[in-house]
C-alpha cells in the first residue's frame, strides 16, 4: 500500500472506531456513488465558487422530458442569490480547491480567500437541515459540531505548518431553505498542538490496523450503513449479539 496521508477525512473515519474494512476502502480510494444530499452539495459548491474536490463537476441527470429536475433548480436559484450575498458581504475567493501539505499531513482546502479584507481560509456547505436544528448534522450550535472542529483545526494546522501562518477559518453554510450563516473559527495554539496529538495517535490507530491486516468481523449493524456496501465483498447479514445481564438481587 502507497504512503498514507493523514488527512481531515482520514482522522474522522479513525475516529469512528468502526469497521478497519471500510478504512481499507477508504485508503484504496473505492468510488462510492454519492448520495442526493452529497451531489447537492458538490453542484452548489462548484457554481458557487468555481469547482469541488478532485476537479469533478457534479451534474444531475435530466428529466425524461429533457428538463431539469427540481432539485438542481432549486439551487441554481440559491447559487444566484448567493453570489450577490458574497458580494455583499465583501466575501472574495482567491483561490479554489488549493491542498498544502507538510510530510505525511495534507489539507485539500475549499477556498482560500478574504472577508473583510483579511486574509482566511474558507469552506462550502450546503445543507438540507433546519436553521435551529442543533443535531444530526444541524448547525445551530458550531460549537457541538466536532467534525467541523477536526476540519477547521486540519486546515488551519496543514495551512501553518506549509506557511508559518495562523489563519481563521470560515465556514459559508447555506441552507436550501435560504437560510445562511458565517462562522468563524479562531484556532489557539493551545488547539494547534491538541490536533498535532489528534495526528500522532491516528498515526498509531492506523498502524496498528494495518499491522493487524484490516482484520474485523463484520455485521449488519455496520454493513448496512456503510458507504461501500454496494462494493465490498465482505458485506454481512449477520447480526451483532448484543448481551445483558439482569440481577434481580437489587430488588430484594
Amino acid at each position: 500500500m502507497k504512503k498514507v496521508n493523514i488527512t481531515q477525512s482520514l482522522i474522522k473515519e479513525i475516529d469512528k472506531d468502526g469497521c478497519s474494512i471500510a478504512i481499507k476502502h477508504f485508503l484504496l480510494g473505492t468510488e462510492t456513488k454519492p448520495s442526493e444530499a452529497m451531489l447537492c452539495g458538490l453542484y452548489f459548491e462548484h457554481y458557487l465558487i468555481g469547482g469541488c474536490r478532485g476537479g469533478q463537476v457534479p451534474e444531475f441527470k435530466a428529466l425524461k422530458n429533457g428538463n431539469k429536475p427540481k432539485a438542481q433548480t432549486d439551487l441554481d436559484e440559491l447559487i444566484k442569490r448567493s453570489k450577490h450575498i458574497l458580494e455583499a458581504n465583501n466575501i472574495i475567493i482567491h483561490e479554489v480547491q488549493p491542498e498544502y501539505k507538510s510530510d505525511d499531513i495534507v489539507g485539500h482546502l475549499d477556498a482560500m480567500g478574504e472577508i473583510d479584507g483579511e486574509k482566511c481560509i474558507i469552506d462550502v456547505k450546503w445543507t438540507a437541515t433546519k436553521e435551529d436544528q442543533k443535531y444530526n448534522f444541524g448547525w445551530a450550535d458550531p460549537t457541538i459540531k466536532e467534525d467541523a472542529h477536526i476540519q477547521a483545526k486540519h486546515y488551519v494546522y496543514t495551512y501553518y505548518l506549509a506557511k508559518e501562518e495562523v489563519l481563521p477559518f470560515y465556514f459559508l453554510v447555506f441552507g436550501k431553505s435560504g437560510w445562511i450563516k458565517k462562522i468563524r473559527f479562531d484556532i489557539t495554539h493551545r488547539a494547534l498542538m491538541q490536533h498535532d496529538e489528534k495526528i500522532q495517535e491516528t498515526r498509531a490507530k492506523l498502524k496498528a490496523i494495518i499491522d493487524n491486516d484490516f482484520a474485523y468481523e463484520p455485521h449488519l449493524g455496520q454493513c448496512s450503513a456503510c458507504r461501500y456496501k454496494d462494493s465490498c465483498d465482505n458485506f454481512s447479514y449477520k447480526l451483532k449479539t448484543e448481551e445483558y445481564e439482569i440481577d434481580d438481587s437489587q430488588f430484594i
